[in-house]
C-alpha cells in the first residue's frame, strides 16, 4: 500500500489527501472544487474567513488565503476538518447510513463549533 502524499497547506491538496484521493488524479477536481467551495460559503455565513467571501479555483489556494491573521489562531484548524468532512458527505458519502449519520453529526457539530468561535463573547476570549 502506497502512502498518500501532497501539500497539506493548499486546500485542494489537503481535502483529496483526507478523501484517501492521489493528490496526483486530478480526474475529481471539478467537483470536489464544487462541494469545497459550497462549505467555504457556509463557513462565510458563520463568520470564518474574509467577509467577502472565499473560493478555490484549483491547486494554488492555501489554507492560509482562506484565513488570513486567523490562520495563526489554532482554534480555527477545525475550519480545515470541517471543509474536508463536509465535502465527503457530499462528494463521496459513505454506503452504510449509520456512518453516513456520524458524519452527518460531525458535520453538524463543527459548524455549531465554529459559530461559537466566532461570537466575541466566546467565554476563553482574550480580546
Amino acid at each position: 500500500m502506497s502512502e498518500l502524499r501532497g501539500d497539506l497547506s493548499k486546500i485542494l491538496s489537503y481535502v483529496r489527501l483526507k478523501l484517501g484521493l492521489d493528490d496526483e488524479i486530478h480526474d475529481f477536481d471539478g467537483p470536489l472544487i464544487s462541494e469545497i467551495n459550497t462549505a467555504f460559503a457556509v463557513l462565510t455565513q458563520l463568520g470564518i474567513g474574509p467577509y467577502s467571501g472565499f473560493r478555490i479555483t484549483g491547486e494554488d489556494e492555501t489554507w492560509a488565503d482562506f484565513l488570513g491573521e486567523q490562520n495563526a489562531d489554532p482554534r480555527y484548524e477545525m475550519a480545515k476538518d470541517y471543509i474536508a468532512k463536509r465535502a465527503r458527505l457530499k462528494f463521496d458519502p459513505p454506503q452504510a447510513s449509520y456512518l453516513v449519520n456520524s458524519l452527518t453529526e460531525e458535520v453538524s457539530e463543527l459548524e455549531w463549533r465554529l459559530s461559537i468561535q466566532t461570537d466575541t463573547t466566546f467565554p476563553t476570549d482574550k480580546r
